[in-house]
């Protein structure tokens, strides 16, 4: 058996073995047939691992063209949230039921690509899951494949795709944590990072197959990172099709409990409040233009920093008016408020705020409607 002159790796490996692994005892032949063995071990070896490093590189390639960025708009065309999703059928993207709750519409646009294209309608909605589908005007995405997450366990690999904080097509590996039994589901908790915006993501196992959706992340000395199973998924999409309007879908999941609240999961941003909402800058006789500042209080017995939260405020009927978002990216001591500065548009002043009872040509320094803040994110430093 004659080595191949053209195969270096063959001829490489041969040299050695001819310095240091011939037994002086054996035949030539025999040598020759060692070599040839071990050599050809030593490829197959070299490309095994060669297609385990490609895992992470194909299975991006394979979810990037079925992954979508979602922008949600209210009734007035203005945003009011972005989220991820991906395709499970022609013209059918799957994402999470929060990022549409109180849109009045939404567009989504597929990794790397400028079209967009316009939701037609809700298909169906799992508030508990907190899952929503939405039927796509034009998409020609291609689906990916729905996996079983029962084939995971503890330390099994998983990847993570979405648009964090609106950057497309972000792609992150982690592992699985934990397995978390919630009634007839189980929440997986995982470690590869998950931000806002990433909400409604795929996670994937390293065949490419979904094997949860990513809904959640919460930072409290380590991150806890959550993805829905595709049992649920998969169940909903086996329901027939609502084609509902926003209005319609979103009114029949409100007060639903969510698989979040019933593990706890979204007891921490519980721990941080906002109150005692006034107007900035207002002068005798103006209304001023929209600034604000509210006092925010971090409830819980850690120092907490990078508060990301979303201050709505509603009119006389009691209907959303206007939103903004706060973000304090400085350190807030435990069981410490402080106030924070934000802004909506000047038109509101006048829409929520009553006139001074002490002077009659002063507005009063707060709005007599409801305001609401909601925190979304923060981070906990140990």
């Amino acid at each position: 058996m004659t080595p191949c002159p053209r195969c270096p790796e063959f001829v490489e490996f041969s040299a050695f073995a001819m310095k240091k692994n011939i037994n002086p005892g054996t035949t030539s032949q025999e040598n020759l047939m060692k070599r040839a063995i071990t050599s050809i071990i030593i490829i197959l070896l070299a490309t095994s691992m060669g297609v385990l490093g490609q895992d992470a590189v194909q299975v991006a390639r394979k979810a990037f063209p079925s992954t979508v960025l979602i922008i949600c708009k209210d009734s007035n065309g203005r945003q009011v949230s972005l989220g991820s999703g991906f395709v499970i059928a022609p013209g059918v993207v799957a994402t999470n039921h929060h990022v549409i709750d109180g849109a009045a519409s939404a567009t989504i646009k597929v990794i790397g690509e400028q079209q967009t294209h316009n939701v037609i309608h809700i298909r169906n909605i799992d508030a508990r899951n907190d899952l929503a589908l939405l039927t796509v005007n034009g998409l020609k995405a291609p689906a990916v494949e729905i996996g079983d997450s029962s084939d995971l366990e503890v330390g099994s690999t998983v990847y993570a795709v979405g648009n964090p904080q609106g950057l497309e097509g972000s792609f992150s590996q982690g592992i699985v944590s934990a397995i978390r039994p919630i009634g007839d589901v189980s929440l997986l908790q995982i470690t590869a990072p998950i931000s806002p915006g990433s909400s409604g993501g795929p996670v994937l196992n390293a065949s490419g197959k979904v094997v949860g959706v990513s809904v959640a992340t919460y930072n409290g000395g380590q991150n806890l990172n959550f993805a829905i199973p595709p049992a649920a998924l998969s169940g909903l999409a086996r329901q027939p099709d609502e084609n509902a309007t926003f209005a319609v879908a979103l009114s029949k999941s409100k007060g639903v409990k969510t698989i979040l609240g019933e593990v706890g999961a979204n007891k921490i941003l519980e721990g941080v409040t906002g109150s005692a909402m006034q107007w900035n800058g207002l002068s005798f006789g103006t209304l001023g233009l929209g600034d604000f500042s509210v006092s925010v209080r971090n409830m819980i017995n850690k120092p907490i920093s990078n508060v990301i939260g979303i201050m709505i405020i509603y009119d006389k009927q009691g209907q959303p008016l206007d939103f903004t978002i706060i973000n304090y990216q400085e350190v807030i001591p435990p069981n410490l408020t402080k106030r924070v500065n934000g802004q909506f548009d000047k038109s509101v002043v006048g829409l929520t705020t009553s006139v001074s009872p002490q002077n009659n040509a002063m507005y009063a320094l707060s709005p007599s409607t409801k305001v609401e803040f909601r925190a979304l994110y923060f981070n906990i430093k140990e």
